[in-house]
């Protein structure tokens, strides 16, 4: 049985409910799979109060070492007449029942107690849950970490005695209810909060929201009052400046392809024949509405280009000023054309999320394996095979959507790891949360690697000459 899949386990819930169950474990380390759990509080909460409470030590097999004893304050002196995990388990759940669950990186919690009760040959936890972590990212997206121990200080909260279970779940408690009424100072009321939550378009914008200031036109110009619709990754430029150069010249966009509609513009590996397998539906449709006989043009990338030389010579002028800490053109590289593809979409996802992209490279290992990276990883996948696949970390957090995946265990040489199947190299754009946060991880190890060892900024700068981009 695959334990890090979970199949049975609940949803993560976008929900501010006045009944549910508190819970947090303290443990001996924090992997499911070796280290084991030590203490396990709960608190059910009706209507704002307290109206039960579950605390418990639990014997491990082996004995607690030191670093944990320091950090929890709980001694093996203290557990040695404690309940094992085994007799624990009825009675948790026995208090739980099918109560809503809320937690603080609860993901890690419910993990072990799932994984504890399939080794004591019970059936899983199915409980729904909540976590203040992806609460506060959403609510709190300017804070620089959002740890327990960092919304506590947020919000003035006693943090003595943190890291006994049920210290740690009235913390959690107390950043739940500040959570709530920040979401309703921020959305009027929950619905707003949870539609504002929902997954974005993968475009994030439309072509309505492209507006221009320019009021004269050049009427020569081909893309003059055309309507002009894009499919596919750009290589030298987003989507959104594609359409802004478009309307700034007098054009209309569009998101969709229709029967006004004169030119299709295809992103150079969407027009490149070795991927045409696959046609996008703007593609099949603009094709449709040539063969009827309509003025529709089907053109590439680069032709795009040489409709506009004027503002792609100005665009390269500013690339080539950028400083000598430039990495090699991908295409000097032994690439795929998926491999490509894949850099050019999670460059695109950044982007247009608001993040720099300058330092963003890519390269491919010894075992095949393609890495999109700020020397620390953002996402990596193998493009080179029978399956094309994203690995992620095994206990990766699991309020990212990975139902639309089919998931597989990694072999041995890749132990604590998970695949993703990609149907299609553009299922990319479903992981878009995920690679956010893999971005944001990167950026805080850089900072730490940079400013603590002696020569981190040397080997940055290598890093940034000597990969791809």
């Amino acid at each position: 049985m695959l334990m890090s899949l979970r199949e049975q386990k609940g949803n993560s819930l976008i929900e501010f409910p006045n009944k549910y169950i508190a819970f947090d474990i303290e443990t001996t380390g924090l992997d499911p799979m070796y280290d084991e759990i030590i203490e396990i509080g709960a608190i059910k909460i009706e209507n704002g109060k307290e109206v039960e409470v579950f605390s418990t030590l639990v014997k491990p097999k082996y004995e607690i070492d030191e670093f944990i004893s320091e950090l929890t304050g709980i001694t093996n002196e203290m557990v040695k007449e404690s309940p094992s995990i085994d007799k624990v388990l009825p009675e948790f759940i026995d208090f739980i029942k099918d109560s809503i669950i809320l937690g603080h990186n609860v993901n890690f919690d419910i993990n072990f107690i799932y994984d504890n009760l399939i080794k004591c040959d019970m059936n899983p936890i199915t409980n729904d849950f909540i976590d203040t972590l992806r609460l506060s990212r959403r609510l709190l997206p300017e804070l620089e970490h959002h740890r327990l121990s960092d919304l506590a200080d947020y919000y003035n909260i006693n943090t003595v005695g943190s890291h006994r279970s049920l210290k740690d779940v009235r913390m959690t408690i107390e950043v739940y209810n500040n959570l709530e009424k920040l979401a309703l100072e921020k959305y009027s009321n929950i619905d707003n909060f949870k539609n504002a939550c929902k997954p974005k378009s993968h475009s994030g914008f439309k072509a309505s929201d492209i507006t221009t200031d320019n009021t004269e036109f050049d009427e020569k110009n081909l893309l003059y009052d055309k309507y002009v619709a894009i499919t596919g990754i750009l290589e030298k430029m987003t989507r959104k400046e594609a359409m802004q150069i478009i309307a700034d010249l007098g054009g209309h966009c569009q998101d969709g392809v229709n029967k006004e509609t004169n030119y299709l513009i295809l992103g150079n590996n969407d027009y490149n024949p070795i991927l045409r397998g696959k046609k996008s539906s703007k593609l099949l449709k603009a094709e449709n509405l040539k063969l009827k006989g309509q003025d529709i043009e089907i053109i590439s990338e680069n032709v795009f280009y040489e409709m506009i030389p004027d503002i792609i010579n100005k665009k390269d002028k500013e690339i080539k000023k950028q400083n000598s800490l430039d990495g090699i053109p991908i295409n000097k590289g032994n690439f795929n054309d998926k491999e490509k593809q894949a850099y050019y979409i999670t460059k695109e996802i950044l982007e247009r999320n608001g993040k720099i992209i300058t330092d963003v490279r890519c390269n491919i290992n010894s075992s095949n394996y393609f890495n999109v990276s700020i020397m620390y990883p953002i996402i990596r996948l193998k493009l080179r095979g029978k399956k094309d696949y994203i690995v992620i970390d095994k206990y990766s957090d699991d309020s990212y959507d990975f139902t639309g995946f089919v998931q597989e265990e990694c072999t041995s040489n890749d132990n604590g790891k998970v695949r993703l199947i990609l149907d299609d190299i553009q299922d990319i754009e479903k992981l878009e949360e995920y690679i956010l946060d893999q971005y944001e991880s990167a950026l805080e190890g850089n900072k730490t690697y940079i400013e603590n060892v002696k020569i981190g900024q040397t080997n940055y700068n290598k890093f940034l000459r000597e990969n791809y981009q």
